[in-house]
């Protein structure tokens, strides 16, 4: 709460300007704080007040000062809210988003993002997160740890942005598994590609090949072969129907995605409009 302003109990905090001094730490500020006690329904919960440069407040402790390494021009335009990165880590996000551009088809992604006046708001280091990244509904894009500031963490959740500005959706609701498969299948389709159709050069393991069923995994390589010509192309169509029947298999194997933590596949409403939509418009803008 900024001086003046109402609290959680209906009064207000008096006008007080404090001064602290402030030492330099790891490449970030760590600054003196006040805080103050306030009985929030009788409950006697503490508040932690950040009182920082620039009159700006860190609320709860634990924050790190504005850094001093800025994101760069592009990062700016779709995040409006905090930076709460180191400038270690903030100079890694900046470098991991620009080896991600470097591929094309996550250029145009990008693009698209900043064309649709894609608005996101903070960026947060969370050791308690469940996963390596994410960005959630309120666009918030959290990370793990440090060592999860990649590029290909960043490209998987671009392409959930894609997805959901594509889709028009507020929130990211029952289709989750849906979107999930539809993320590994693109990046398997461009690792295909990558390695020129050689199933053996692959760098990691694909989507649908720890199954257990060599009749599935021999289906789906030969679906890759089928929509990139070998592993020479971009798709230009997308089989409905084998796309369902996949995602049902990728519910089936996928540990994080499994069917039975409550994710929904096979579901013909989602269809194959993103995904197709994504690769048409990605082709002209990487064959200019």
């Amino acid at each position: 709460f900024r001086s003046g302003e109402e609290t959680y109990d209906g009064g207000t905090l008096p006008e007080v300007e404090c001064v602290a001094p402030y030492i330099k730490r790891k490449g970030y500020a760590t600054y003196d704080y006040i805080y103050y006690i306030e009985n929030q329904n009788s409950s006697g919960i503490q508040h932690q007040v950040w009182w920082m440069q620039e009159d700006n407040l860190y609320e709860g402790g634990g924050g790190y000062g504005p850094p001093s390494v800025e994101l760069n021009d592009n990062l700016k335009t779709l995040f409006k809210g905090k930076n709460n990165l180191s400038e270690e880590d903030t100079k890694k996000l900046n470098k991991a988003y620009d080896e991600m551009r470097k591929k094309c088809l996550y250029e145009f992604i990008d693009n698209y993002l900043r064309q649709n006046d894609v608005q996101l708001r903070n960026i947060n280091m969370n050791p308690n997160y469940g996963g390596q990244a994410g960005i959630n509904n309120l666009g918030d894009l959290t990370f793990w740890n440090s060592e999860n500031i990649n590029s290909e963490n960043l490209s998987h959740e671009w392409i959930h942005l894609f997805q959901k500005e594509y889709h028009n959706m507020t929130l990211f609701g029952d289709d989750v598994g849906m979107m999930e498969f539809e993320v590994a299948l693109i990046q398997d389709i461009l690792m295909f590609i990558e390695v020129g159709g050689n199933i053996n050069k692959a760098l990691y393991s694909w989507a649908c090949f720890a199954m257990g069923k060599y009749e599935h995994q021999k289906a789906y390589e030969n679906w890759l072969k089928e929509m990139t010509n070998n592993g020479t192309r971009y798709p230009s169509s997308i089989d409905t129907n084998k796309f369902l029947f996949f995602s049902n298999v990728f519910g089936d194997v996928s540990i994080p995605y499994n069917k039975n933590r409550g994710y929904i596949y096979g579901n013909a409403a989602y269809g194959t409009s993103a995904i197709q939509a994504l690769f048409n418009q990605a082709n002209r803008h990487c064959n200019k």
